[in-house]
């Protein structure tokens, strides 16, 4: 439930417009959010439901507009980059951890890149390590 100063006590670094990535299932509020991540290369936001990430499932959408459907994202507001947030259910609690690369993910993706595409950004040197989710 939406706390009444919420939007008026704006929480993030980033402003309000700022663009981020959202699973197209947590905008039509069939899903959850249950992992928020913040990047560590460019400092975007994600939020991912229960899904499995799909790219045909990517929202570029702004940053109030997901606060507007859950303004729990507030609590992990001050997510440092490199760093994701997992729950298991809503109302849960937020639990926070450093995005370490297991082997799989040491090996360049093109997801990070066509995110930046999506942003409008150019990512890191032309490319990207990880899967993009910190």
């Amino acid at each position: 439930m939406q706390r009444e100063n919420d939007l008026d006590s704006w929480p993030f670094e980033q402003p309000r417009d700022s663009a981020v990535i959202a699973m197209r299932q947590i905008m039509a509020r069939s899903e959850p959010i249950l992992l928020v991540s913040h990047d560590l290369e460019d400092e975007s936001w994600q939020f991912i439901g229960t899904s499995d990430a799909s790219m045909d499932d990517v929202m570029v959408v702004s940053l109030e507009s997901v606060s507007l459907l859950d303004s729990s994202i507030f609590e992990v507001a001050d997510l440092p980059p490199g760093w994701q947030a997992t729950r298991s259910e809503v109302g849960g609690v937020w639990n926070r951890s450093e995005c370490v690369p297991d082997a799989e993910e040491l090996i360049i993706s093109p997801i990070p890149s066509l995110v930046a595409t999506l942003l409008n950004r150019e990512p890191a040197n032309g490319f990207s390590t990880g899967t993009g989710r910190c």
